[in-house]
């Protein structure tokens, strides 16, 4: 595999994520609703999706930027990186951005809050 950069690595991206980080695993599957009421559901995949939301508060103009500047270097969900998860220890997953993209909010001056969400890479 290709080294990736890494955006739990100061050297890629000072911005750092607030703790817990939410991880919810979803099911790719499909539900037909036909129009007497009845359903049929189809599994997209037989692989469970693990998804990551980070939250990022109180950030400085900075680590926004460094944030950014990670992020459009990867093209959003475009390319795979690696993502070290902290609790429970998992270094080094291989991930990639879920988001399209991500809404930056203004908290006071020079201070942000975003959110974004990442999907393990296959």
């Amino acid at each position: 595999m290709a080294l990736h950069p890494n955006l739990s690595d100061v050297a890629d991206c000072i911005a750092f994520c607030d703790f817990p980080v939410v991880e919810g695993p979803e099911f790719q599957v499909s539900v037909v609703t036909f129009e007497d009421g009845t359903s049929q559901a189809f599994k997209v995949s037989d692989v469970k999706l693990r998804r990551f939301t980070l939250t990022y508060r109180n950030q400085s103009d900075a680590e926004k930027a460094s944030f950014v500047a990670f992020y459009d270097a990867r093209f959003g969900p475009f390319s795979k990186f690696y993502w070290t998860n902290i609790v429970p220890p998992e270094i080094d997953l291989v991930v990639r951005f879920a988001d399209e993209k991500i809404k930056y909010s203004r908290a006071s001056v020079r201070t942000w809050n975003w959110t974004c969400t990442l999907d393990l890479a296959p």
